[in-house]
């Protein structure tokens, strides 16, 4: 043979370019197998499609080269397997069907088990292979298609003998990547050349090849793949994997590795040369026959050809394992753009099958291939020399095995692994977690549900069980017992067992109390393994494991060794279990495919056992009242009030299991953590790691974390918290003060464009203490969708105060930019959670922005209630010790009990429907002086010296605990700014608006401005002792009104003639409703005339009347007598049906220690009938008072005599 030189210099110079791998940015695939007698075929085909996978290649079809009929079926089983089941498929038909294949039969033939279509080369989808060839070929782009050959050349000399295809070889053909030839050594045959006793024309194709074939050929010989022994490992893949099912039928059932001769020409074909392989690009091949008659090859030097083959470069044992890792990868789950019509387009989710779940828009997250990424702690925002130091203290307080199998994951990277992170180990119960996973599939695919009865898939459970649910077993509130007994073995030696056996009597009644115990468990397991109808770990490996790159895990079986161990059996190393971590965090999304629906995973990491359910065993470190969900551990508030793990992040859940074995996932940090040890028993010397020991943990680990951090429950109307690691300070500071010298801003801009400027505040160490590096913004998102921020971080000589955004130096944090995703709002969220904010929208009613109208029905004693007891630095004035017993468990609380008081005063009002509450946050220098946000002890009668400049930040934030929990239990909080008396006002800047009072109204906006009902009122009493003025009360509301993002009502209360002292703020758009001091004045037509006042100034304000009293003979008529009868008739019905709001001010004032006397017990049940009457039945917020219309009006002796009031809207008079 005879080749033009110059045309073999060409293919020499295009061989050279399309071995710099890649060969192109996609190389489109036609994948040529006889896919029968060896079973390498198989392999080479998963490792195109995991190349596929990764978008490194696109396969454009697959023909089949020999006459096995069942060999087609085979690969579109595999075909079907990677989501690509509407892959052309061709075949080279013969009449005969010579099947000496050892799997291709039995694949071909189980098409429930693999749920393929095609099954041999008669059906109507297969094409014959050169009409296939020549079709897909004349669709593609000139120079853009290679071939991969891995079995006998038949199709390829079907297609040199054929002119026209040749043709399109030429035009549309780069490369054709072989597998074949004895080149190195040379002088021996090779199956797919010398086709000895099968095909008579395997010779004559081979030669064919050689000489005839016009483009680039690489050829990767039989010496190639000897050296690459892969396979074994498919043995941990699912079981509905078929190119697992070759491998074991081919092997017999014993596994070890095999020779990877196909796969390399496919390594090859897609990623090139890389440093993979050496090419030897000079010379060409030949065939002989030897003595025998064999068919041989050999590499001559000369002439040069477009001809080469490759060598190894890389050791044997990495590429190896590089072929091993694709042909074990997990497939991808397809896009919906990707399921094309056509006849051989599969059908998902029939009947007995778990559907697939669809693709998602995929995020910036990085998600592990084969192997996880492993960065530097700082290129993920962690301050290395922190992270270190958390880890050290980790060490020092854990067992034996410290941190040899710790792993931290950041943003999908590795930021820390210990030495034996790839030790496989047996989890003990964070089992349980996949267990409950597994449930969270079988109800994604509706095979059940949390309400199914267990013992409808195990009757042994109808006797003793009846009633219980796979809630219960999920939540370890089903009460099963099957051996007696305690979790840690009673007198009689009984204990629970991780064992399934016959059910005993119950401990309780399903779902009235808490017990971990693992019989229960492997109930729970047994029965769901009964729904899903095929193994647990199987279900898991297909639809979860699989998919998410975890290959090899043990399943040990139970104390009866008959069952698998569903709650405690799972062997796992750290790295794949943080792969089960990270795709919780992404709530079951992974790599853009929602693997198990987010829903699942949002319940079963949240709170589903409260802590109102008792533990049943008050002994038991394993209580779980408050902190349980479906078989995880949420960081949720145990029956003490405290948290499980103080320092972790919000949101923060886990499960860990005997020996010291646990798994965090942090999403406000986007991090997972993964501890394993075996180390926790005493006779071995361990012990068990505390929730203590985690919580000072995560502690040093949120201190080494740089970047931004948003905590909170990402959805409308739910409070977030953006948290910076910004300069240290205390909170005593002077030079420069944290509090007056920095100013933190955050512009939030929310989906529809909306733009909210919020203020931040110094925090301190973040969890209370006044030193540290904490920098905070509170924000409550108002729409669900994506939200930007970018911060301002300013320093100057008192620039916090200043309003013009250019004030001061930008520094360390200033420009810091990011998003996040917000829900949408949960309707049956607690209190004002549900409803958004309560705004002024030119009514007479203020009106939550997605609820209802809203009318007052609260309590104006005592002013002080913040002189509590149980706060920081504060003067004991209230104790609320009748409260104490309206704590309940699972209720916020600080200091081992110092917060349930004033808690269950919040829990009290809240039941009897009282919805606002009126307290002073200053009232140094007026009545009480027991009450300010500063830190340090100030003279309590007002002083020039006091520090008004330095805030408490521990007190503050025992306020904020307070104020949040007002806020789910449906209470606004009516934050009065200033006192009446003269040196309260005079307490700051002398009473006008400079440094103090500003820094004073920008703290409290930026603590808790970010509630949903909130009134801010400037001034009790504004107008007497010393006079405000209006010009001063206007310059406070513009400050207030310029640093409130929110918009929250204005008002100021007055003294004297109500109409007179408040006419000033009517029309005023600084103001939104009003505060009335009437004493004994007329109620009713006090409302009707403000109403009609500020309606005719054009801007109709909500009335609300916040203090009066009743004529009961005192020697004060402004002292206030509790009376509740009189209270209703005199005070609230004429109110509520003049179209006014109404907070009672009660008869001890500032030393109300108690709500529920048995007067004030009487009032609020009165208050609450009327105003459920007006919100239930009238469309009160369109109604205007009509008394005129009534006739035979009764009067009543009271202060005043007074008429009836109609309340009517139009003509239709509702009252």
């Amino acid at each position: 043979m005879t080749l033009n030189r110059f045309i073999v210099i060409g293919f020499a110079m295009g061989l050279m370019c399309l071995m710099c791998g890649p060969l192109s940015s996609k190389p489109r695939i036609i994948f040529d197998t006889d896919m029968d007698s060896d079973f390498d075929d198989a392999g080479a085909l998963a490792v195109l499609h995991a190349l596929a996978d990764k978008g490194e290649c696109e396969i454009l079809a697959v023909v089949h080269s020999t006459s096995t009929a069942w060999s087609v079926g085979v690969i579109d089983a595999i075909n079907t397997y990677y989501h690509r089941g509407d892959l052309p498929i061709g075949a080279r038909k013969r009449t005969d069907n010579d099947n000496r294949s050892s799997y291709a039969e039995k694949i071909a033939k189980d098409t429930s088990r693999f749920k393929h279509n095609v099954t041999d080369w008669n059906h109507r989808d297969v094409t014959q292979a050169k009409v296939l060839y020549k079709s897909i070929l004349s669709k593609q782009n000139d120079q853009s298609t290679t071939i991969v050959t891995v079995g006998p050349y038949l199709n390829l000399l079907d297609l040199l003998n054929d002119p026209e295809a040749v043709a399109l070889i030429r035009k549309k053909v780069k490369l054709l990547s072989i597998m074949g030839g004895h080149f190195n050594p040379p002088g021996h045959t090779e199956w797919n050349i010398s086709q000895k006793g099968r095909y008579d024309d395997g010779p004559k194709a081979g030669k064919a090849v050689i000489e005839r074939w016009p483009t680039p050929v690489m050829w990767s010989d039989v010496h190639i793949g000897v050296r690459l022994p892969t396979g074994k490992r498919l043995q941990y893949t699912a079981q509905d994997n078929p190119v697992r099912e070759a491998y074991r039928l081919a092997l017999h059932n014993k596994w070890r590795d095999h020779a990877s001769w196909d796969q390399s020409a496919v390594l090859f074909a897609v990623r090139g040369l890389r440093d993979y392989w050496l090419a030897c690009t000079t010379g060409w091949p030949v065939m002989y026959q030897d003595q025998d008659g064999n068919w041989a090859t050999d590499w001559l030097a000369s002439p040069d050809s477009n001809h080469a083959y490759l060598k190894l470069k890389k050791g044997s044992a990495e590429l190896a394992k590089i072929i091993d890792d694709l042909m074990i990868a997990p497939p991808t789950m397809p896009t919906l753009s990707s399921v094309k019509d056509g006849p051989h387009k599969k059908k998902c989710g029939a009947a007995g099958d778990v559907g697939q779940r669809t693709k998602t828009t995929a995020d910036s997250v990085a998600f592990p291939g084969i192997d996880w990424e492993e960065t530097a702690p700082e290129a993920q925002g962690v301050d290395p020399a922190k992270l270190e130091s958390a880890v050290e203290f980790l060490k020092k307080n854990a067992p034996h095995d410290g941190v040899k199998r710790l792993v931290i994951v950041r943003n999908g990277r590795i930021i820390w692994k210990g030495d034996q992170a790839n030790r496989r180990q047996c989890v003990y119960s964070v089992t349980k977690a996949f267990t409950s996973t597994a449930h969270g599939l079988l109800i994604d695919d509706g095979k059940c549900t949390l309400d199914t009865l267990a013992k409808d898939c195990n009757p042994k459970l109808a006797q003793h069980y009846p009633t219980v649910t796979l809630r219960h077993l999920a939540t370890m509130t089903s009460g099963i017992d099957g051996v007696g007994g305690s979790y840690d073995c009673d007198a009689e030696g009984r204990c629970d067992e991780n064992a399934l056996v016959d059910p005993l009597p119950p401990f309780f009644a399903p779902g009235t109390k808490f017990q971990y115990w693992d019989e229960a468990t492997q109930q729970y397991g047994f029965v769901l393994t009964k729904i899903a109808g095929r193994s647990l770990p199987d279900l898991l490996q297909r639809l979860i494991l699989g998919p998410i790159g975890i290959q090899e895990v043990g399943w040990r079986t139970d104390a009866t060794r008959k069952v698998l161990n569903w709650t405690g059996g799972l062997e796992i190393t750290a790295i794949d279990l943080a792969r089960f971590g990270h795709l919780f965090l992404n709530r079951g999304r992974w790599n853009g495919n929602q693997l198990i629906s987010a829903e699942w995973v949002d319940t079963a990491t949240s709170v589903q056992v409260p802590p109102s359910i008792p533990d049943a065993l008050p002994t038991s470190n394993r209580k779980g009242s408050g902190v349980y969900g479906y078989h995880w551990w949420p960081n949720g508030t145990r029956p003490d009030g405290t948290l499980r793990w103080q320092h972790a992040p919000h949101g923060t859940y886990g499960r860990s299991g005997h020996n010291n074995n646990d798994l965090f996932v942090l999403p406000a940090w986007n991090m997972v953590i993964v501890r394993l040890g075996l180390d926790e028993r005493k006779s071995s010397g361990g012990f068990p790691i505390t929730n203590e020991t985690y919580s000072e943990f995560f502690k040093r680990v949120g201190e080494a974390i740089l970047d931004p951090i948003v905590e909170g429950d990402r959805r409308v109307w739910r409070p977030l918290m953006v948290n910076f690691r910004g300069p240290a300070a205390s909170e005593t500071d002077d030079d420069p003060n944290p509090f007056l010298d920095y100013r933190l801003q955050v512009t939030f801009r929310g989906p529809s464009g909306q733009k909210y400027n919020v203020a931040g505040f110094f925090d301190g160490d973040g969890y209370g203490d006044g030193s540290g590096n904490v920098w905070r913004v509170r924000f409550t998102p108002d729409q669900s969708g994506t939200w930007h921020y970018k911060t301002s971080f300013r320093q100057g000589d008192k620039v916090a105060i200043s309003l013009d955004p250019n004030e001061g130096k930008p520094i360390a944090l200033d420009g810091k930019a990011d998003s996040f995703e917000v829900a949408p709002r949960n309707p049956k969220a607690p209190g004002y959670l549900k409803w958004g904010r309560l705004e002024y929208v030119g009514k007479h009613y203020l009106k939550f922005k997605d609820g209802p109208y809203w009318i007052r029905g609260g309590t104006d004693s005592p002013e002080n209630l913040l002189a509590y007891d149980g706060f920081d630095n504060t003067p004991p004035s209230h104790r609320y010790a009748a409260h104490a017993e309206d704590w309940r468990p699972g209720d916020p609380d600080w200091d081992a009990g110092k917060g349930r008081a004033i808690i269950g005063i919040l829990n009290y009002l809240a039941a009897k429907r009282v919805n606002s509450i009126y307290f002073l946050t200053m009232n140094i220098g007026g009545d009480g002086g027991d009450v300010w946000p500063w830190v340090g002890s100030p003279n309590p009668k007002g002083s020039p010296r006091n520090d008004n400049l330095h805030f408490d930040i521990s007190k503050l934030n025992q306020w904020e605990t307070v104020f949040a929990h007002a806020q789910r239990k449906g209470i606004l909080l009516h934050f009065v700014l200033n006192e009446a008396e003269k040196p309260n006002k005079q307490e700051l800047d002398n009473g006008e608006l400079d440094t103090e009072r500003k820094l004073y109204y920008r703290e409290l906006i930026a603590r808790f401005g970010h509630h949903l009902a909130l009134e801010w009122n400037l001034c009790e009493e504004y107008n007497i002792g010393f006079d405000l003025g209006h010009d001063r009360v206007r310059r406070f509301a513009d400050y207030v009104k310029a640093v409130d993002p929110y918009d929250h009502p204005i008002t100021v209360h007055s003294a004297r003639d109500p109409i007179e002292a408040l006419q000033f703020t009517f029309g005023d758009e600084r103001f939104s409703l009003t505060s009335i001091q009437l004493g004994q004045r007329k109620i009713d037509s006090l409302t009707e005339q403000f109403r009609e006042a500020t309606a005719k100034a054009g801007r109709p304000l909500p009335v609300s009347m916040d203090e009066f009293t009743i004529d009961k003979g005192q020697e004060k008529g402004h002292i206030p007598v509790d009376d509740a009868k009189r209270w209703r008739k005199e005070k609230l019905w004429p109110t509520y049906l003049s179209g006014g709001n109404i907070e009672f001010i009660l008869g001890d004032l500032l030393k109300t220690d108690s709500f529920k006397t048995p007067e004030r017990d009487k009032l609020w049940d009165y208050v609450w009938y009327a105003r459920r009457f007006m919100e239930e039945n009238l469309p009160f917020w369109e109604m205007e008072p009509a008394d005129e219309l009534l006739t035979g009006a009764a009067t009543i002796t009271a202060t005043q005599n007074r008429g009836r009031q109609r309340y009517e809207i139009g003509a239709q008079v509702f009252a």
